[in-house]
């Protein structure tokens, strides 16, 4: 997906009149990113959980404060029962919808 993304690109396909495409193009290209993400923290493993501790380490999300975005994500300050749950909600329910 990420190549296919890169040659449209380059190729300059997303110029009038594939605007829209490209658009839906990336947000599919995110959604996908985002099932990746949390799917790799259902498996509730040593490399979820690292991977989970490098994500929550990165401060970085426009428009919102990312310190409050991972206490909503986490549950808490650590990672638990709670931030499963909560993964397992945003990967069921929250990508798949949008």
């Amino acid at each position: 997906m990420t190549l296919h993304m890169i040659q449209v690109f380059l190729f300059g396909a997303h110029k009038y009149p594939r605007e829209l495409t490209w658009i839906v193009g990336v947000f599919l290209f995110l959604c996908t990113l985002g099932m990746a993400f949390t799917g790799q923290i259902l498996r509730w493993d040593q490399d979820a959980y690292w991977g989970l501790g490098i994500g929550r380490r990165s401060h970085r999300v426009p428009l919102v404060s990312a310190t409050r975005l991972v206490q909503v994500l986490l549950g808490g300050p650590i990672i638990a029962g709670r931030t499963l749950s909560r993964f397992f909600a945003v990967h069921v329910f929250l990508v798949p919808g949008s």
